[in-house]
């Protein structure tokens, strides 16, 4: 009779977690917004803050959770730059931006309050620098990321959580390109160097 006791005792705490995020199972499309922080160098001899010190994301999240506890899929996000200390120059505008997209995997942690997750992503990522003066130029870093990220969610509705979450991600650019009205030049980064994006903000996604 114990023994029955404990085994139906856990079969109900197991299927009370797994009701609780029923809704997770299966697609799932989420989006971010927060503040990202430069750290690092654009190439060994500049800092990306110099020239970048932040930006502001919007990040789109698409995945398919297989069981209540593991999800992957795709990311794609677009921020709108801060300019750095060294990025201002006389009768110009300059305006800088970033694209982010590839891969993630992550962990979830079902509760029936407050629920966490954790997971890892990578892929392709660039940087953007547009002068605007007598004529318009555009100057793209371009290379690799990968790193971590975790949050909290809270349910607020049956398929819908929102919640805190960061993000640390690694980077290198290997390649960059120029262009303006009259040419375009690309070729690789000779000396580089390493950076990360420190974000933190506020996530919400939703269960289709």
């Amino acid at each position: 009779m114990k023994n029955s006791l404990i085994v139906a005792s856990v079969a109900a705490l197991s299927l009370s977690a797994s009701l609780a995020h029923a809704d997770a199972v299966g697609v799932n499309l989420g989006l971010r917004t927060g503040y990202s922080i430069a750290l690092g160098d654009a190439d060994a001899k500049i800092k990306l803050s110099d020239f970048i010190s932040g930006a502001i994301p919007l990040h789109l999240d698409a995945t398919y959770a297989i069981t209540p506890t593991f999800n992957a899929g795709l990311y794609f996000g677009y921020g709108i730059g801060m300019a750095g200390s060294k990025s201002e120059a006389d009768g110009v505008t300059v305006k800088y931006s970033t694209l982010a997209y590839g891969l993630q995997a992550n962990m979830l942690f079902p509760s029936e309050g407050i629920s966490g997750w954790a997971g890892v992503f990578g892929g392709l990522e660039s940087v953007a620098e547009t002068v605007q003066g007598n004529q318009s130029e555009t100057h793209t870093l371009s290379g690799w990321q990968a790193g971590v990220q975790g949050g909290a969610d809270w349910k607020v509705a049956p398929s819908l959580v929102v919640g805190p979450f960061a993000s640390l991600a690694f980077g290198q650019y290997g390649s960059f390109k120029g262009e303006s009205p009259n040419a375009t030049v690309t070729g690789d980064v000779a000396d580089k160097g390493t950076h990360e994006w420190l974000t933190i903000g506020v996530r919400g996604s939703y269960g289709l």
